[in-house]
């Protein structure tokens, strides 16, 4: 029997695996700029004058943002240069917020770690896709907007009012911090697959969390901190994967053929191999083989089936795959190319839904 345990940063290896929710944009970037932002409600057009000087002159007042946006009303309908025009103006505000704002970040780190004689490294790659329209921006609005005939074109100013934006976001943000603290009264001493299948949810509302917190810095103008106590729902379900113990047990003399190839696309998903320690879940898993002949070709169908149980031994899932081997040669070579390409799917399948099945 092999056991096996998460390695260390199990959500950054599963993150990168793309088996939890992918990271929620964070902010507003020129990436985000090339998408056509959503006008909000805005008052009637009427004909530039004296006090339209926030055409020439965009306005500064404390604690607001603005944009000014034109279109030419030679070229098409007068109401289509207004649309053109207070898009324009969304755009030139969310560009006056962006130089507070990092562009699409990569982040690449390598971590390693040895068990049971395996030394593996995990390379994780965590892509911050930063796009946010303006309408996830409370309090964004047009202001003001006017035609002027003689010049051909239409004017729009827009206007994010950062203490309402500010508040709104405060608001959504502790409401999901909220939600993740009702998540997590599940007693520490409760078993981790339990806490597992209570918790995981939680990792979902971080990263909308995480993000509502990225948004409140660039309207307000402020430094965000997580709350520690949010902060230490994300590690403590990270510790839980890492202790998370998964027992491979092969029924059958000729199932231990594909456990290699298990347990190497099972640590390739943030697991490592261990042969020590009460198991949380077991994989039994199962392999029929049956071999025929055809114009000289040997073949030969591997039937493999993984069952998922909890450490009560109840059935949480289970998957199944048949591969098809072939060998001009003999029917010991299609027989080793079937399990090994059964090994491989297994493996991955199940790595890939295993949080799901918990």
């Amino acid at each position: 029997m092999r056991y096996l345990g998460a390695s260390v940063g199990p959500l950054g290896a599963w993150r990168a695996a793309g088996l939890l929710a992918p990271l929620l944009s964070i902010a507003c970037t020129s990436g985000a700029l090339r998408e056509t932002p959503a006008v909000p409600s805005v008052p009637e057009a009427v004909a530039c004058g004296p006090d339209s000087d926030w055409i020439s002159r965009t306005p500064t007042l404390p604690g607001f943002v603005y944009g000014v946006g034109v279109a030419d009303i030679r070229y098409g309908s007068v109401p289509a240069a207004i649309d053109q025009a207070r898009k324009r103006a969304l755009v030139e505000l969310l560009q006056q917020l962006e130089v507070t704002i990092v562009s699409d970040t990569i982040v690449e780190s390598e971590r390693s770690r040895s068990g049971s004689g395996n030394t593996f490294a995990v390379m994780l790659r965590e892509e911050i896709r930063t796009s946010t329209e303006s309408t996830e921006l409370p309090g964004v609005e047009i202001a003001e907007q006017c035609i002027d005939q003689a010049g051909n074109a239409v004017y729009a100013l827009a206007r994010l009012d950062r203490e309402r934006a500010s508040h709104v976001l405060t608001g959504r943000r502790n409401t999901i911090a909220d939600e993740v603290r009702s998540i997590a009264t599940i007693p520490h001493d409760a078993p981790r697959v339990l806490q597992l299948r209570r918790m995981m949810p939680a990792l979902e509302l971080i990263e909308s969390y995480e993000q509502l917190g990225n948004e409140l810095r660039v309207v307000s103008g402020e430094p965000v901190a997580p709350a520690p106590d949010i902060t230490a729902v994300e590690a403590r379900i990270d510790a839980l994967l890492d202790q998370l113990r998964i027992e491979l047990r092969p029924v059958g003399d000729s199932s231990q053929e594909i456990e290699a190839d298990l347990a190497r696309n099972l640590t390739n998903h943030g697991l490592r191999v261990s042969d020590f320690g009460k198991s949380d879940l077991v994989l039994e898993y199962q392999v029929r083989a049956r071999e025929t002949q055809a114009q000289g070709i040997f073949f030969v169908y591997a039937d493999g089936e993984v069952r998922i149980l909890d450490d009560s031994g109840r059935v949480l899932a289970t998957e199944h795959e048949t591969i098809k081997g072939g060998s001009p040669v003999s029917a010991a070579q299609a027989h080793l190319r079937a399990i090994d390409e059964l090994g491989d799917r297994l493996g991955e399948l199940v790595g890939d839904t295993l949080l799901d099945r918990l």
